[in-house]
């Protein structure tokens, strides 16, 4: 991505995902996914690992933005209002 090479950033980090999907990789990869033009692809994967993470803070914040961008009001106010009632600001 620094290389602002998105698309070999994505294969490198769908790569690291296979061996270890951790926060950092997810944050990668959607970063990845949007900027390729992918952002429904983003959305499902960000959702699948907050699926098998419920308690990640990571892939809420990163889906509540998302989907206020995208025009999602509904999905990302539930969202938000989730992260506020784990005391976590958006």
């Amino acid at each position: 991505m620094m290389a602002g090479d998105s698309r070999g950033a994505l294969e490198s980090y769908d790569a690291a995902a296979a061996i270890r999907f951790n926060e950092p990789v997810l944050r990668r990869m959607d970063a990845a996914l949007r900027a390729v033009g992918r952002a429904r692809d983003a959305d499902a994967m960000t959702a699948r690992y907050l699926a098998q993470n419920p308690a990640s803070l990571v892939a809420m914040r990163l889906l509540a933005a998302a989907w206020a961008q995208e025009g999602r009001q509904a999905e990302a106010a539930a969202m938000a209002q989730a992260l506020n009632a784990r005391d976590q600001a958006l």
